[in-house]
């Protein structure tokens, strides 16, 4: 195959685990209601045994999100289309955010499957103007015809604008979302420290391009966050600078830890406790890993000094990035 024909062409694929994926939706009555959509319930249940379906649509989400680069901003954004009479592949609808970060998209087409112990997804998308697959309307991911009018034969919808986006969740709602997938799902804590630490490597290496880069840490997962960031843009090429508050790597999360050693190992340039000015003063861009969604109360001691300096430098025009949520 030439390479010609693979450009602008995006994969994602994802699996899961039936089994743990039914005792997730067993143990908490209401998280299929969080992750589909009415239509794609109504389509399980058609099944004498919907969790398979629920399961693979599940591993279709996930793949769209690893696809767009974003991760999943929203479940029921990104909805899987089917028909349980019908042949052939199934159709994704997106609306909300999730539209808007697929807006360079003509196509995206979903391949579902599963067994009794495994369900998995595989997502093709082309980038407008990509070679090697013709147009096609039904699998048009915005569900318009070519005329660009809705499709209602075939069950499409136009995206949704920002304005018409549900609402965001609350600390307390994301803290059970973190909980449920890391405990119920199965997918581990690091491995979604890893994944928010890709969303914030690729958008610095995109809008600040080898900009000297000051990543601020505080002692929780947030900082590790940052701390994941700094080892995968320090391995580009980029360069970073991480700074963390605790005065050792004892001081951090478990999964924090994991990271500062990890980051440590890689050689990138971590300092602890106290930051000299001039780390402040010459940063190009500073990246606000303090605080998560755990954070409450007035800010104190070194946090609240830090805050204010991450203040300061936004006040001189520099870009500040915040992770989850901004300290100052």
């Amino acid at each position: 195959m030439r390479d010609g024909q693979l450009r602008g062409v995006r994969l994602g694929f994802d699996l899961v685990e039936v089994e743990r994926f039914r005792r997730a939706l067993h143990r908490h009555p209401r998280l299929a209601s969080r992750l589909f959509t009415t239509g794609e319930m109504r389509y399980a249940g058609a099944h004498s045994d919907p969790v398979p379906h629920l399961a693979a649509r599940f591993a279709a989400k996930e793949a769209v999100g690893k696809l767009l680069g974003s991760g999943v901003l929203c479940w029921q954004e990104i909805e899987v289309l089917g028909d349980p009479l019908a042949r052939g592949p199934a159709r994704v609808r997106l609306s909300g955010r999730t539209a808007g970060t697929a807006a360079g998209l003509s196509r995206l087409e979903v391949s579902l499957t599963h067994t009794e112990s495994l369900a998995g997804a595989c997502v093709v998308a082309v980038a407008r103007g990509g070679d090697g697959m013709s147009d096609s309307a039904e699998h048009c991911c915005c569900g318009h015809g070519r005329d660009g009018r809705e499709d209602a034969a075939q069950g499409g919808a136009p995206f949704l604008s920002l304005a018409e986006k549900p609402a965001v969740f609350t600390p307390a709602q994301m803290r059970e979302l973190d909980r449920t997938t890391i405990e119920d799902v199965g997918i581990p804590g690091p491995v979604l420290m890893e994944r928010a630490a890709l969303g914030l490597s690729r958008l610095i290496l995109m809008r600040y391009p080898e900009r000297h880069t000051l990543i601020v840490c505080g002692q929780g997962n947030n900082g590790g966050d940052g701390l994941a960031a700094a080892r995968q843009l320090h391995l580009a090429g980029h360069p970073v600078v991480c700074v963390v508050i605790a005065s050792s790597p004892a001081g951090l999360s478990p999964d924090a830890a994991l990271n500062f050693e990890a980051a440590r190992k890689a050689g990138v340039n971590l300092r602890t406790g106290d930051v000299p000015d001039y780390l402040w003063e010459e940063a190009e861009v500073v990246v606000d890993c303090l605080l998560g969604t755990g954070a409450s109360g007035e800010l104190r001691g070194k946090v609240a000094e830090w805050a204010a300096r991450i203040n300061e430098a936004g006040a001189r025009g520099v870009p500040i990035v915040a992770c989850d949520v901004p300290s100052g």
